[in-house]
């Protein structure tokens, strides 16, 4: 019932389940039938993701207690690195490839879940008794999207007739991530309209 719970997650429920949606089940069919990769090469690109999955979650903190501590509060970090996450979509979903479709993927993965970042404020916001609630509450939105997503996606996807060899025209990736990332940006002009709530909610 809390406005400031519902004010900041859609922006962490569509960001951080876009994420898992697509890493973990449309990245590799895009990589094959909108980049041309082989399956081996698909493989080592999936890999290289994951590893940027891993070194993204190690670094969020560390780079985030850095500009803290520089009189940034934790919000506009995590904006700032959710609009980059949101910019390697936007070469995504433009089908931007070649030398270019590895360092996208890359920041993809890396900056996929930046929205790990609201849940110490979220804990400031609610304190001890009720933090736990309110984190397993967005836990919940984060992975309620992840699937609902992956679905939606699928179903646009399966919209346009497949080729011969059984894969999708590029097209229908480029419908249904920019369908992903439309709600995305939504989510996030939301975040924007209740800026000022956010704002003056005592957050570090």
């Amino acid at each position: 019932a809390d406005r400031r719970y519902w004010a900041i997650t859609p922006l962490l429920a569509t960001t951080a389940g876009s994420h898992v949606a697509i890493q973990t089940l449309w990245a590799g069919p895009w990589l094959r039938d909108v980049g041309g990769l082989g399956r081996s090469a698909v493989a080592e690109h999936l890999l290289i993701m994951a590893m940027a999955f891993f070194v993204g979650i190690l670094l969020t903190g560390v780079v985030a207690d850095w500009f803290v501590r520089r009189g940034v509060k934790l919000l506009n970090v995590m904006i700032f690195f959710t609009l980059l996450y949101l910019s390697s979509q936007v070469g995504i979903v433009l089908g931007i490839n070649n030398e270019f479709m590895l360092p996208l993927w890359f920041v993809f993965g890396m900056l996929g879940q930046v929205a790990v970042l609201a849940y110490p404020w979220l804990a400031t916001q609610f304190g001890a008794a009720q933090s736990g609630r309110v984190h397993t509450a967005a836990n919940l939105a984060i992975f309620g999207a992840a699937f609902s997503l992956q679905y939606v996606i699928g179903a646009i996807i399966e919209l346009f007739p497949a080729a011969a060899s059984g894969g999708y025209p590029p097209h229908s990736y480029q419908v249904a991530f920019g369908v992903t990332l439309l709600l995305q940006l939504l989510a996030l002009a939301w975040y924007f309209l209740h800026l000022r709530l956010l704002n003056i909610a005592s957050a570090p």
